[in-house]
């Protein structure tokens, strides 16, 4: 070849050459997320591209022919790195590494540097390339990630009331945390690696339910069922399952997530409950009384049967209809169920229900409030009892009674006139006719005269007890053993010739009618004189003293006494323990003595043995309450 054609041919080569330089100077120019430098054999920097302008912040004509350490924070260059790099792409032939770096306004950045040795034709090193981008962001999202799978890691393995763990897309178990260990009962190294239908009963198994779950998991993004579970001991729960399918970025099946939690105490709550409220329910029902339960705004929201039948309207129709569109006066029913409200009860308000018919029906209302589990009041309960019958047999008792007393009276008085006539012949007898009588005649008169006089007794005592029925309470305070004392002091008649120890004690005031405890202590007091005839000595103690919200009072006595089998008798109108030719009476004095006690809302008993004495006990309100019916009437 010529020496024309060689210049030609080297002219040629260096002309494609620099179009070589020129296009990959334009290439390596035109990337902007690489900082892509030149380095010299000693590393100072000979070229210097966009990339690297924008990265690290230093345009071309400032860094050029600086050495490349400038970008290396401190701590690195004290480790000499920057040459320590150097040496080892040299050696091995490339160098890579994640680490902090400096741009010019002094800021930190993370980089991912690659660091290549370049050679001439004979082998000779030229110097370095260096690429360098910055991952600061990557890491900082890759860091996001860690942190988040590291806290969802943690959150998961400590949760204790759910069963979390992965399955495979086989369905077999890769991941378990501690509330799976806790009610499953498995340990992580148990159960991982087997499949997930382990934990199903076998009647599961034999449906295929575990397959069949995972399909309508992954074919409709989610399956939740309520079901029995199987634990390691083989006992069962009730568990409520949720699968959902995992994907990973290219959409492909990674497997499912099963959280399961243990619901069997929940449920059985729910049937419990749900018992209660069948039981309730029955009760509400077996009521023969309409039962309503009625919101603040005065709508019903719910009734028994009772209340249909009342009503004439069906249950359906009743509930959230206006309470007192059903009474004769809603106005008055209006106030009855608000004083339920504020007052929290309400007892025995007279009302008059109204059927769809026209019929009507007197009733009580009587009514409480019932509560949430917060306290708040939420309704009221009101029971509506049908007090027709009540009435008509309270009109006709009222009616026996008066007829009852008309009888009394006129009996009374039909029997006072011939007993006056029997009173006065006896007493012309006695006077005149006395000395012409023999002893047997003297025996027989007294006899009709002794009898003409307890019939008089006895009449009298029917009076006082017709009246002691009709008795209008006056509340008074009462000094009992002042009373005491005074009605002992009457009854000096009846203890003339006798030494009878009376021992009267402190007795707590009470509040009650002083015109019926006053008989109420006389026949007491008159009883323990008359038992103790026959004593040698004779002993009466009258003693009292407070208990709670009553006060006790008894009248003690060693007379005869009375058997206890018979004590039904007591109390009861003309009923006597002794014969009339033992101990005198008409067998009503306790009678009375009960009708004025429990007048009072007190009790009366007795105790005794025979021939060892008898102790009547009663009670009466205490003081405190004339206080507040005093309290009561000045309001």
């Amino acid at each position: 070849m010529n020496k024309s054609s060689e210049q030609i041919e080297l002219r040629q080569a260096e002309n494609n050459l620099r179009a070589s330089e020129f296009l990959y100077s334009n290439l390596v120019n035109g990337i902007k997320d690489y900082a892509i430098i030149m380095l010299d054999p000693n590393g100072y920097i000979v070229s210097w591209n966009k990339g690297a302008e924008r990265i690290k912040g230093y345009q071309v004509e400032e860094i050029i022919g600086q050495h490349f350490s400038k970008f290396y924070t401190q701590d690195n260059l004290d480790k000499g790195k920057p040459d320590t790099e150097l040496l080892v792409a040299k050696t091995e032939g490339r160098f890579e590494e994640e680490s902090w770096r400096v741009r010019k306004d002094g800021s930190l950045f993370m980089a991912n540097v690659v660091i290549r040795p370049l050679y001439d034709e004979e082998g000779q090193l030229k110097g370095y390339s260096k690429i360098t981008r910055d991952i600061t962001e990557r890491k900082r999202a890759e860091n996001a990630l860690k942190a988040s799978e590291l806290r969802f890691t943690t959150l998961v393995d400590n949760v204790k009331d759910y069963a979390i763990f992965i399955l495979d897309p086989n369905g077999y178990i890769t991941s378990w945390n501690i509330g799976a260990e806790r009610i499953k009962g498995y340990e992580a190294e148990e159960i991982i690696g087997r499949h997930f239908s382990k934990l199903y009963t076998q009647d599961d198994l034999d449906q295929g339910k575990p397959e069949a779950e995972l399909l309508i998991a992954k074919t409709e993004g989610r399956f939740e069922v309520e079901s029995w579970r199987v634990r390691k001991d083989d006992s069962k729960f009730i568990a409520n399952v949720i699968i959902s399918p995992l994907y990973d970025d290219c959409c492909q099946l990674n497997g499912y997530c099963n959280i399961t939690r243990d619901i069997t105490a929940r449920i059985l709550a729910e049937q419990q409950l749900q018992t209660s409220a069948n039981y309730a329910r029955s009760l509400v029902e077996a009521s023969l009384d309409p039962l309503i339960t009625i919101s603040a705004q005065g709508n019903i929201m719910d009734v028994n049967k009772a209340a249909e039948l009342m009503t004439g309207v069906k249950r359906n129709q009743l509930i959230g209809s206006d309470f007192c569109g059903y009474f004769t006066e809603p106005k008055q029913a209006r106030v009855a169920y608000m004083q339920a409200f504020s007052q929290g009860s309400i007892s025995d308000y007279a009302l008059i229900m109204r059927h769809r018919s026209g019929k009507i029906t007197e009733v009580f209302f009587n009514a409480n409030v019932f509560r949430d589990q917060y306290g708040a009041v939420v309704g009221v309960l009101a029971l509506a009892r049908d007090v027709t019958k009540t009435k008509q047999i309270e009109d006709e008792l009222r009616q026996l009674n008066n007829d009852l007393e008309n009888f009394s009276y006129c009996v009374s008085h039909d029997l006072r006139a011939p007993l006056r006539a029997i009173h006065g012949f006896t007493t012309i007898l006695r006077e005149e006719y006395a000395t012409i009588l023999d002893e047997e005649g003297q025996r027989l008169f007294k006899i009709v005269s002794d009898n003409a006089k307890k019939m008089g007794q006895l009449i009298d005592d029917i009076l006082f007890l017709s009246r002691a029925n009709r008795l209008e309470m006056q509340l008074n305070f009462i000094d009992m053993k002042m009373l005491a004392q005074e009605v002992w002091n009457e009854l000096a008649a009846d203890r003339v010739g006798r030494t009878i120890d009376f021992r009267l004690m402190d007795l707590p005031v009470a509040c009650a009618d002083t015109t019926a405890i006053r008989e109420v202590l006389q026949n007491l007091l008159s009883n323990a004189i008359k038992f103790t005839r026959g004593c040698d000595s004779a002993l009466i103690e009258l003693t009292g003293y407070k208990n709670g919200i009553e006060n006790v009072y008894s009248v003690q006595d060693n007379g005869v006494g009375f058997d206890m089998q018979y004590s039904n008798k007591l109390f009861g109108l003309f009923q006597r323990l002794h014969s009339m030719t033992e101990f005198e009476g008409t067998g009503v004095g306790l009678a009375i003595v009960k009708r004025f006690i429990i007048k009072h809302g007190g009790r009366v008993w007795a105790v005794s043995k025979p021939n060892q004495g008898a102790t009547f006990c009663f009670t009466l309100p205490p003081e405190t309450n004339c206080n507040q019916f005093k309290d009561f009437d000045n309001e």
